[in-house]
This record gives structure tokens, C-alpha cells and sequence, in this order.
């Protein structure tokens, strides 16, 4: 019995959005919501970054269209605040100013972990590159960027709007947190020039799916459990 229950909660675990994302994405994006702020964590391949915010990137690149990627060590807040300028953010009916946290670029290979806050974090804010590693070409280099809303209604909808570039639909993850704890993951396309909405009203009166499974599973768990202990009472008292 016991190993019923165990296989049931591991199978339940692998609900939880963990690792890469799928490759049928161009992205991830990572909302993180407090009482008075909404953090906005962003990550696409490089090549990708220009399509996206309208932006050109040739002030991230040197004169050859390359990535030098030691050259982010600085304070790179200047850098996304640059490349999402054309981006407009709106919280509730009000559009407010988002301030870049930071704007990193990453090897593809070094395959960053994006699933948390925390993980968006420490990716946008920490280069990790080795002192010796040349410049990379920008298809080969992930770009991760934070930006941060505040002071805002943390729970209130919120609006991010893209310019229109003449690209194709982009699709995203994504994942919504509150107060650290996930509420909500799933894709969402963006057309070109579109908007991405996120409804906020009720959102931390929301179980996460995952959550509600994890909960269904044991209750499953539990209730086998006294049908199978009822069973063997009912046997024993039988001899």
C-alpha cells in the first residue's frame, strides 16, 4: 500500500512545470505579483529580441553582429530599459513605467534554470560566462531580461503591449506567481503588434492545477488505504 501512495504522489510531482520548457515555444515568461509588485522576467533566444520589442540590438553587439558575453559583468539595467522601451505596460486601466531590473545574455548551452523568480533573478542579474569565452554569434546566445512595476496594484489585470515589427506569432510559457507560490502556467501566442493580458482580480483566490491534482491524489491515496485496511480487518476478525 505503501508503494501505491508513493508512486501516486511522485506521479502527481511531475505535473509541477520544471526544467526546459517545450520546444514548440519561443520562450518563457515569468510573472511575479505582490501586494504593490508586479515583476516581469522575460527569456528568448537573442536573435529573437529585436522582433519582439521593436528594438534594434546592434547596442548589445560588437561591430561583427556578435555577443561579447563577459560584457554584461556591469550594471545591465540601462540595457533593458533600452531594448523594452517601445513595450507599454499597463496595470489595471492605468499604464505605468517599468523599470529594467537587469538584461543578460546567456550560451543556449549553458541551458540557464527559468522556472521561479528566484531562477529569473539570479538569471538576469548573474553572468556566468568564462573570462575566456569569445564572442557568440547571437543565434547562439539566450537573452533573459526582469523588469519591475512599482508601486502598483500587484493584483490588479496586467497589460503588456508589443509594437508591431512584421514578425510571426510568438509563443509563450507562462508562469504566474504570487507571493512566491505558482498559480497558474500555460502557452499563450502573441501575435504581432499584440497584447498580452493577465487577469489579476481573482488570482489569489485561484488553487494551482497542480495543486488540486496533488490533493485529489491523496485523497484517492488515503481512501484505498482504509478500504484496504478495512479489508484486512475484516479478514482477520473472519480467522
Amino acid at each position: 500500500m505503501r508503494r501505491c501512495v508513493v508512486l501516486i504522489i511522485l506521479a502527481c510531482l511531475n505535473l509541477f512545470p520544471t526544467g526546459l520548457w517545450s520546444d514548440v515555444n519561443d520562450g518563457r515568461i515569468i510573472i511575479s505579483r505582490q501586494d504593490k509588485t508586479i515583476d516581469v522576467f522575460v527569456t528568448l533566444p537573442g536573435d529573437m529580441l529585436e522582433q519582439l520589442t521593436g528594438t534594434g540590438v546592434d547596442f548589445l553587439t560588437n561591430d561583427d553582429g556578435k555577443i561579447d558575453l563577459n560584457s554584461f559583468r556591469v550594471d545591465t539595467a540601462p540595457l533593458g530599459d533600452r531594448a523594452f522601451a517601445p513595450v507599454i505596460f499597463g496595470v489595471g486601466g492605468d499604464i505605468v513605467d517599468a523599470q529594467a531590473i537587469a538584461l543578460m545574455m546567456h550560451a543556449k548551452d549553458d541551458k540557464v534554470p527559468f522556472d521561479t523568480p528566484w531562477d529569473a533573478l539570479t538569471a538576469v542579474t548573474l553572468c556566468i560566462a568564462p573570462e575566456d569565452a569569445g564572442p557568440a554569434p547571437l543565434a547562439q546566445v539566450q537573452a533573459y531580461v526582469g523588469l519591475s512595476l512599482y508601486p502598483v496594484a500587484g493584483m490588479e489585470d496586467l497589460h503588456i503591449s508589443f509594437p508591431q515589427t512584421h514578425r510571426a506569432d510568438m509563443r509563450f510559457d507562462v508562469l504566474t506567481f504570487v507571493d512566491g507560490s505558482l498559480v497558474s502556467h500555460g502557452p499563450r501566442v502573441l501575435p504581432d503588434g499584440g497584447t498580452l493580458t493577465f487577469e489579476g482580480a481573482l488570482i489569489e483566490l485561484r488553487v494551482p492545477g497542480h495543486a488540486l491534482w496533488l490533493i485529489m491524489c491523496l485523497v484517492v491515496a488515503l481512501f484505498g488505504g482504509v478500504l484496504w485496511r478495512s479489508g484486512v480487518m475484516a479478514k482477520t476478525q473472519t480467522f
